[in-house]
């Protein structure tokens, strides 16, 4: 089968290739790219001291601002007052305290704990790669558009009018950056499926809220974002078609990337609307605050400096620290399991998915310069430019007085139902 041809600016099939690296000048049009790549590699921190205290900084700063939280204090606050109990109780009784079972305890800590992360980290990975097949798609759904040609001189590309086909490929690429920023922001939409979404009535009308502006942005990608695309490939099978009389082979190609477009789409939100076993994360979070107290009495005993009897000493600061870390290494783990149950508003810190910068920044930031790089004879398109006039008109006058027409239905169901359920309590 032979391959399909390209634009003629390409060079011909005979030509050599030229493989040696061209010194592509940086932002500063004075060094080179190999220069900078040089410098970046020489300046990178290799001393292990310097390493070592900027680690332990940095950890230090991300469980100070990202970890401890009010249910962390609320747990090592309870587990320090049944701590200093216990401690009192054995100094002053000269007894021990009610055998507690370590071991049942922490099975039940650690069995949820490794499921959820299990978990957790698979909808994380499952998410990065479909992000990455989405952008790909586009890319090459772009360049379709932007450097297939049907056939050689004159019938191909060159028959027609370039400018024309310019203008094509700009207007496909305003929607595919349409079409990522606005997947950007139906991914960092607010959570609304945790159990406080659905018992709750508060959590109840801030889901139905964001479910309502979540359908908008999710039924614009699909019925408008992708529905232009599918025609500016018809314009393009139409012009091809239409000068050769043949059906090729990069007709089918295309569909493919469409379908694998809106599969990604459907995938990205299966992951953004459901959450990984809510049993387990109410377990983990009913044993991550209430159990941690419960070993209070064996940090008591285990940190008795001669053992039980005989006026032994009991070490009430060693005990109170013991106590401390083990509340707070639990509600860590906690808070990075729920910090990471939605990867795409997580924290990049703790393993949050970068989205802005995957869908927002570097998709059309590749997009635009791939343009530039093919038309180099037509006015190129700069990135912040080209986002500023791209924000458009992503959703219409009348289409957001569709939104609020429907949001406010909803919440007026909503407000209904829960009269109706207040009735029936009542009653």
């Amino acid at each position: 089968m032979s391959e399909t041809p390209l634009l003629s600016d390409c060079g011909s099939t005979g030509s050599t290739l030229d493989l040696t690296l061209d010194g592509v000048s940086t932002h500063d049009g004075v060094t080179t790219l190999e220069e900078d790549e040089a410098k970046v590699r020489s300046k990178a921190e290799t001393r292990s001291v310097v390493l070592l205290f900027a680690n332990l900084y940095s950890a230090i700063f991300v469980l100070l601002r990202h970890l401890i939280t009010l249910s962390s204090l609320l747990t090592i606050g309870l587990t320090v007052l049944v701590t200093m109990y216990w401690s009192t109780h054995i100094e002053n009784t000269q007894q021990g305290s009610p055998s507690v079972n370590t071991i049942l305890l922490s099975f039940a800590l650690l069995t949820p704990l490794a499921n959820v992360l299990r978990q957790v980290f698979d909808r994380r990975e499952r998410a990065l790669v479909t992000i990455a097949k989405f952008r790909s798609a586009t890319f090459l759904l772009f360049m379709g558009h932007c450097i297939y040609d049907w056939g050689t001189s004159p019938k191909g590309r060159e028959a027609s009018d370039v400018d024309v086909w310019v203008e094509h490929a700009d207007e496909v690429l305003r929607e595919l950056v349409a079409l990522s920023d606005e997947l950007f922001r139906f991914l960092t939409l607010p959570i609304s499926t945790t159990s406080r979404h659905q018992v709750t009535r508060c959590g109840r009308r801030e889901a139905a809220n964001t479910m309502t502006v979540a359908d908008e942005i999710y039924n614009s990608m699909l019925t408008r974002r992708l529905i232009t695309l599918a025609r500016f490939n018809e314009k393009l099978f139409g012009s091809a078609t239409a000068a050769t009389s043949t059906y090729k082979p990069e007709f089918v190609r295309q569909r493919i990337r469409e379908e694998w477009i809106c599969e990604s789409i459907e995938n990205l939100r299966v992951i953004k609307m459901y959450r990984t076993s809510k049993v387990l994360n109410v377990l983990f979070e009913i044993c991550a605050i209430v159990l941690p107290p419960f070993f209070a009495s064996s940090f008591a005993v285990y940190t008795n400096s001669k053992g039980l009897g005989g006026g032994a000493e009991i070490h009430l600061e060693y005990t109170i620290i013991f106590a401390v870390l083990f509340a707070l290494c639990l509600h860590v783990l906690y808070q990075g399991v729920k910090t990471l149950e939605d990867p795409f508003i997580g924290v990049v810190a703790l393993d949050g998915i970068h989205v802005h910068e995957e869908l927002k920044v570097m998709s059309c930031r590749h997009l635009v310069n791939a343009r530039n790089s093919v038309f180099p004879g037509s006015t190129p398109l700069n990135v912040d430019q080209f986002i500023s006039c791209t924000k458009e008109v992503i959703i219409s006058k009348n289409y957001i007085l569709h939104c609020e027409k429907e949001r406010a239905k909803r919440e007026k169901e909503m407000a209904n139902r829960e009269r109706d359920e207040e009735e029936g309590a009542g009653e």
